[in-house]
């Protein structure tokens, strides 16, 4: 009541000293009892409302993660992907270089080379910045992602040429579809752990806008979408990045591990021959199987036997306690013990 109940009921509860666990059943007060419990339902009615707003932005980024995940996993083809990228990367880097308030002749064609060569290795040797001079930006962009596309369909057929019968030896159609798809998932599990810590912050700070008049849910969707697009290219740059460094793919087999041979366990002789029978059938001896039971008696008695021939160990004796000085004497003549016998230890 002195939170939802207005300023006259907190008047009257505070001018009585009104405890909160008194009941109140004077009439007058019925009608703002009821106002202030709408008040309060329909303030918890707004933060459920939230909460569940909030998680639905969360849904929504993760139906569409877990259907590329799902897709890549059933053994989507990522290679038209892979061109796709080389595209989108290309236009990147030519818009960030090639501005339009910047003559055409000025345009840093260098820089477009270099930072297509961090992506696509072995790229500037390949290019050079003369084939870009008369290029406008959607020529270059098409050439960009022409050369990094045959650049790795060459880097493919190589692989395939030095692998061909080692893939056919596994039963493997083709290995580096394999490759692409396992080197996707690593990507997108690995991005989108780090991805959902980061909402979980903003999600946590996000309610502080509200002091900057402005709604916190209106603002955490927006960061929310803008942190998805910077999600879904990082996993682009960074798969074209780990498909394109290397000048060759290199095929690693693993070999299933095989079982140790099993050991077999003969009873042999003190002087290490083994117990033999009377040849058999096609004329070589064979070994005696010797219960297990009659195994342990004969090693309990060679070893008795050995012991006793020995002398053996003397039986051990137990140690006698230590009897105080002010304790009985055992003689039992009811004595102090250094009265006693102790008299002449001491």
């Amino acid at each position: 009541m002195r939170i939802f109940g207005g300023e006259r009921i907190r008047g009257i509860m505070e001018r009585f000293k009104i405890d909160d666990d008194t009941p109140i059943e004077a009439g007058i007060l019925t009608a703002s009892i009821e106002r202030a419990q709408k008040k309060v339902e329909a303030h918890h009615y707004e933060a459920r409302k939230h909460v569940l707003e909030y998680d639905d932005v969360m849904n929504k980024q993760r139906a569409v993660v877990y259907a590329e995940r799902r897709a890549v996993l059933e053994g989507q083809d990522l290679r038209p992907s892979l061109t796709t990228m080389f595209e989108e990367k290309a236009r990147q880097i030519v818009e960030a270089n090639c501005p339009d308030s910047v003559h055409p002749h000025e345009w840093d064609r260098e820089a477009i080379v270099k930072e297509f060569d961090a992506i696509v290795r072995g790229f500037a040797k390949r290019v050079d910045v003369s084939q870009l001079e008369k290029l406008s930006k959607e020529e270059m962009v098409a050439f960009l992602a022409a050369q990094a596309d045959q650049m790795y369909t060459e880097k493919e057929e190589r692989f395939v040429a030095r692998y061909k019968d080692q893939m056919d030896e596994q039963g493997l159609r083709n290995g580096l579809r394999m490759l692409e798809r396992g080197t996707m998932l690593q990507i997108i599990d690995r991005l989108w752990i780090d991805h959902l810590y980061t909402m979980d912050s903003l999600k946590q700070g996000i309610g502080l806008r509200g002091w900057g008049q402005k709604d916190p849910r209106v603002e955490y969707e927006r960061e929310a979408f803008d942190l998805f697009e910077d999600l879904k290219a990082s996993i682009q740059e960074e798969f074209l990045s780990a498909m394109s460094q290397g000048e060759d793919f290199h095929l690693v087999v693993q070999q299933p591990p095989q079982a140790p041979p099993t050991q077999q366990l003969t009873e042999s002789h003190p002087e290490g021959a083994p117990f033999e029978t009377a040849p058999a059938g096609n004329g070589q001896p064979q070994r005696e199987t010797v219960p297990l039971d009659a195994r342990a008696a004969r090693r309990f008695d060679q070893l008795h036997t050995n012991r006793d021939d020995a002398g053996g160990p003397a039986p051990a004796r137990k140690a006698e306690a230590k009897v105080g000085r002010n304790d009985p004497c055992p003689c039992g003549s009811g004595k102090k013990y250094k009265k006693c016998h102790g008299a002449n230890a001491a």
